[in-house]
């Protein structure tokens, strides 16, 4: 998932002017009282299990963001997302405020949320860029496959949802994100032997993405060895990987199967305790993911797996 994103400033006071001053003060001067807090404001500021999310709103600044008592969608990851994800208080406070106030504005969306039951739709946040959500019950609300409760908060008619993760930015391009994660750095390299670019397809793809070790594990222990293999035979595998359409994880649950760009190919989903898993006509043993949702560009899904799916 997304790990480690943030980092510094200093404050200085002018006791002795301050205090020369204050002696020549006028007791009819105007002064500028502090603004109440909002009903949002107030619950973000009081609820002890979100106080990374505060410290974060603090530390840019972004006070302003979460003042709305109307139509405001809050997306607000738990400390236990958080930490799950890398993230803690002293993240946080070493991170540049910028990539902070982008985080922050990619879980809020300006203007009342209207999740469709059993589908997703696409929203655009406080930052620009677009996310997806679907419509549950109260705790069954998923962004981009993630999973989030709804609080409704007095004295607002503004909307939170608790994140069980973090929300992942959107890359822009899929090699900026294999840039940034480089266990999937056989995979780049794999699609680029077999010239295959998700994102010249027509509507999306969820790509699933075997890492480094399930290349190795397959017989490719080096990238030399993708770069000597038969490109119409890897192009076929790769392309087993590549399901037409938008599937977050939780749109796998109740799945069988789902149909793969390899015409009249299809992988076997599996949905138990210990996860989602795939199975192609010619593994003996299911994979499992590696990693989270990632959206790449405007039509594609990234996920992560730790083995390859055989045709």
């Amino acid at each position: 998932m997304m790990k480690k994103l943030f980092r510094s400033l200093a404050l200085l006071a002018l006791p002795g002017l301050v205090a020369v001053t204050a002696c020549h003060k006028d007791d009819n001067m105007p002064t500028n009282p502090t603004p109440t807090p909002t009903a949002l404001q107030t619950y973000i500021a009081s609820d002890t299990s979100v106080s990374i999310y505060n410290a974060a709103i603090l530390r840019a600044g972004d006070n302003a963001l979460v003042s709305g008592n109307d139509s405001v969608t809050l997306l607000i990851p738990t400390n236990e997302a958080f930490r799950a994800a890398g993230i803690t208080q002293s993240t946080i406070n070493g991170m540049p405020t910028s990539a902070i106030d982008s985080l922050l504005r990619y879980h809020i969306i300006n203007g009342s949320t209207n999740l469709a039951t059993g589908t997703y739709l696409p929203i655009t946040t406080s930052l620009g860029k677009k996310l997806y959500g679907y419509g549950g019950s109260t705790d069954r609300n998923y962004f981009n496959g993630v999973q989030s409760t709804r609080v409704a908060v007095p004295g607002t008619k503004g909307v939170v949802y608790r994140l069980n993760s973090p929300l992942s930015l959107p890359y822009q391009t899929s090699s900026a994100y294999f840039n940034a994660d480089t266990s999937l750095s056989y995979f780049s390299q794999a699609l680029t032997r077999a010239g295959i670019d998700v994102s010249t397809d027509t509507g999306f793809s969820t790509v699933l993405a075997p890492n480094n070790t399930a290349f190795r594990n397959a017989g490719y222990s080096t990238i030399n060895d993708i770069n000597s293999a038969d490109s119409t035979q890897l192009r076929n595998i790769l392309m087993y990987h590549i399901l037409p359409g938008q599937y977050f994880s939780n749109n796998y649950m109740g799945l069988n199967t789902a149909p793969t760009s390899v015409p009249g190919g299809s992988v076997t989903i599996g949905n138990g305790v210990s996860g989602t898993t795939f199975s192609g006509a010619g593994n003996a043993t299911p994979v499992g993911f590696a990693g989270s949702n990632q959206l790449v560009g405007d039509n594609a899904i990234y996920q992560p797996i730790n083995g390859l799916l055989m045709p």
